[in-house]
C-alpha cells in the first residue's frame, strides 16, 4: 500500500532515522494518513512528524483550535463521528438534482431532508431545542437574504421583538450563524464537484452524476484524524 501511495505522490517520504521499528499494524495505521503526511513532507516510519515544539503547537492552534489535551480529544472525536463527510454526504445524495443549477436555500433544506438529516447539528439541537425550533420557524428568511446586508439587518431588528430576553435571541443568532456556515459549505461543495466532474469522467472514475450517491468520503476524514493525532502527540496533548 505504501509503495502505491509513494508512486501516486511521485516523491519519497522523509524517514526519521531514530524511529523505533513499527509493527505491521502500526505502519498500516500510519499509511491511512500517508497522502496528507506526504504532501507535508512528514515522516512515514514513525508516530513523530517532521515538526516539533512551538512550530507544531502554533499550527495546531491556528488550523484546528487545539491548545490542550481536552480539545485535542474533542477534535479527534469530531473527525471520527462527523468531519467533512457529514456535509458532503448530503450533497452527494442530491447531486443529480443539484449540479448545473442555481442553488437556493430551499434546495439546501430539501437536500438535508432527503439525506435524513437536519440543517442544525444534532448536538446543538439537543442543547438548545427551543432556540433551534425558533431558528427553523423564524430565521431561515435571514439566510435567504444573507447577501443583502441592509435587508438582513432590518430583519434581525424585527426578529428581536419576538423574544422576551436577550439570551434567547443571542443563542438563536449563534445557531443561525451555524446554519449560514453549513449553507455556504453546501454551495462550496457543489461548486467543487462541478469543477472536478470533467476530470473524473475523463479518468473513467464516473460517468453519471447519479453515481456520486454511492461515494463516501470517510477515508478523507480518517486520514485527517490520523495526522491530527500525530500532531497532538508531537505536542504532548495525547500520549502514545
Amino acid at each position: 500500500m505504501l509503495s502505491e501511495i509513494l508512486r501516486i505522490l511521485g516523491k519519497d517520504f522523509p524517514k526519521f532515522p531514530k524511529a523505533k521499528a513499527l509493527t505491521e499494524d502500526e505502519q498500516r495505521a500510519l499509511n491511512v494518513g500517508a497522502i496528507i503526511a506526504g504532501t507535508r513532507k512528514e515522516f512515514y516510519n514513525s508516530l513523530e512528524t517532521a515538526k516539533k515544539g512551538e512550530v507544531r503547537k502554533n499550527l495546531l492552534r491556528s488550523w484546528w483550535g487545539v491548545t490542550n489535551p481536552e480539545n485535542a480529544v474533542e477534535t479527534l472525536d469530531r473527525l471520527k463521528e462527523k468531519g467533512h463527510r457529514k456535509g458532503y454526504q448530503v450533497v452527494l445524495k442530491s447531486a443529480t438534482e443539484l449540479l448545473e443549477k442555481q442553488i437556493s436555500f430551499h434546495d439546501f433544506i430539501k437536500a438535508y431532508e432527503k439525506a435524513g438529516d437536519t440543517i442544525i447539528d444534532e448536538d446543538i439541537a439537543e442543547e438548545y431545542p427551543h432556540e433551534s425550533e425558533l431558528v427553523i420557524m423564524n430565521f431561515t428568511v435571514l439566510v435567504e437574504n444573507e447577501q443583502d446586508y441592509e435587508k438582513r439587518n432590518q430583519l434581525i431588528e424585527q426578529h428581536k421583538a419576538l423574544f422576551e430576553d436577550a439570551e434567547t435571541f443571542n443563542n438563536c443568532m449563534g445557531i443561525y450563524g451555524t446554519v449560514v456556515n453549513n449553507y455556504r459549505d453546501f454551495i462550496r461543495s457543489i461548486n467543487v464537484l462541478m469543477q472536478n466532474m470533467g476530470e473524473l469522467k475523463k479518468q473513467g472514475l464516473l460517468s453519471e452524476y447519479s453515481e456520486l450517491e454511492r461515494i463516501n468520503v470517510i477515508a478523507w476524514d480518517i486520514g485527517r484524524m490520523v495526522n491530527v493525532a500525530r500532531w497532538c502527540s508531537d505536542c504532548g496533548y495525547i500520549v502514545n
